[in-house]
């Protein structure tokens, strides 16, 4: 064996040794806010002070996930016909997709309308129904007798400060021929990702915090005068904001925080101009109470299973004069 094999194969040897799964590494805690006063200061120190540490709670990730339990085939339904469903990460959780089948019916989502069509027999395909949706819908889940719509309002998609992102709920009817529209929701922020299982729907967006206060972001800016306009703006102003309306339950839709201070987590250092919120939808309850969480941090991609969401939220870091820049990534793992 020349010195270029036995190379090849230690390095091998190396990563094969490497690719395992190991106990739990000393992750950075989360802090959960007691009190609105808490969140509010932490965000403001953020937003003016990008990166210092905060004194935070302590928090811990154990355990591992075997590649079976992320993976598995999926088992057709006995006597059912056969039938194409979106692609998924992981059996029972789904996801969204512009075009649903459930074997009876096929939706489509084009031109600004939800179009059902006969999928069963095949000689008796035709569209059933048409219904406009507001904004320009991008993606939809289809659980029984229910879907659940995604769309963003058109004026809005060109300012970042102003995106914002919609769910419809719709009882489709047994024949489908008359959706009827539940309840409609509209959230502060992007669309990130969101998973479905049992009846309940997850919505990841990502938003700005105090996004409508003009502070001056300059190297030498007043932090003085900084700190009283967030201040002026309160908890109210920072945080981003939901708009619900349960059909025939409410006379008008009410706006409120997007997620309770109290369900609020940050890392021990972040830039503190963004937030994940992630918004519970159950769609057998169309008048439940909305349920969210929210943590301070940029962009994610989202991971599920039936029990547990995963936002692995990747920051970019300044490594100095001497040191080039250079990436971290969170996972952020709830329950």
């Amino acid at each position: 064996m020349n010195s270029g094999t036995r190379i090849t194969c230690a390095l091998v040897a190396l990563l094969a040794a490497s690719v395992r799964c190991t106990g739990p590494v000393d992750p950075e805690p989360l802090q959960r806010f007691d009190t609105c006063s808490d969140l509010e200061l932490y965000l403001e120190d953020q937003i003016l002070h990008p990166g210092v540490v905060a004194d935070t709670g302590t928090s811990g990730l154990t355990g591992c996930t075997s590649a079976d339990e992320l993976r598995s085939p999926r088992e057709p339904t006995p006597g059912a016909p056969a039938f194409t469903s979106t692609t998924t990460d992981v059996p029972g959780v789904d996801e969204p997709d512009f075009v649903k089948n459930d074997g009876r019916f096929i939706y489509v989502l084009r031109r600004g309308e939800m179009k059902i069509a006969n999928a069963w027999p095949a000689d008796a395909l035709a569209v059933v129904s048409s219904t406009p949706i507001a904004g320009a819908p991008f993606s939809l889940f289809v659980d029984g007798d229910r879907a659940l719509v995604l769309s963003r309002p058109i004026s809005a998609a060109a300012d970042a400060r102003a995106r914002r992102t919609q769910v419809a709920l719709f009882d489709l009817g047994a024949d489908r021929t008359a959706p009827v529209k539940l309840r409609e929701t509209t959230i502060d922020g992007d669309f990130v990702d969101a998973r479905a299982s049992d009846g309940r729907i997850v919505v990841v967006t990502r938003s700005l915090v105090a996004k409508d206060v003009d502070i001056d972001t300059s190297p030498f800016a007043d932090e003085a005068a900084n700190r009283a306009k967030l201040r002026a703006a309160g908890i109210a102003g920072l945080l981003p904001r939901v708009t619900d309306l349960v059909v025939g339950q409410d006379a008008a839709a009410r706006t409120d925080a997007a997620v309770a201070c109290e369900n609020t987590f940050a890392p021990s250092k972040s830039d503190g101009h963004s937030m994940l919120l992630v918004i519970a939808f159950d769609l057998r309850h169309a008048d439940a109470p909305l349920r969210s969480t929210g943590i301070v941090a940029g962009f994610a991609h989202v991971h599920a299973t039936a029990s547990t969401i995963v936002l692995a939220a990747t920051e970019t870091h300044d490594g100095g004069y001497f040191t080039p820049p250079f990436s971290t990534t969170r996972l952020h793992v709830l329950d």
